[in-house]
């Protein structure tokens, strides 16, 4: 007889369900939800666009956007940005 496997949520920070809101290390929110994340941290308007994505399964998408909301609380807006444009060049998606 095989075991019963349950489903356990992690404990990891944005690996289960994504927040309703992130404060940015420069302190402006957003909901990470979105499929357009459009604010302003600064001087820098961040506009990130997961359409790019859509050819993506969910899971892939909602991991990438756990991580990008890593990078979106502890570094600069324009390094934010340019982890995702690196990932669609890794993914080969077009921008």
């Amino acid at each position: 007889m095989k075991p019963s496997m349950s489903v356990v949520e992690s404990n990891q920070p944005h690996l289960g369900t994504l927040p309703s809101s992130v404060r940015t290390r420069g302190g402006a929110t957003f909901d990470p939800r979105a499929e357009v994340w459009s604010y302003k941290d600064g001087v820098t308007k961040v506009v990130i666009d997961f359409a790019a994505t859509a050819g993506l399964s969910p899971e892939m998408q909602h991991s990438l956007k756990g991580v990008l909301i890593w990078y979106a609380e502890n570094s600069s807006a324009s390094h934010l940005m340019n982890m995702h444009r690196r990932f669609l060049d890794l993914a080969r998606l077009p921008r």
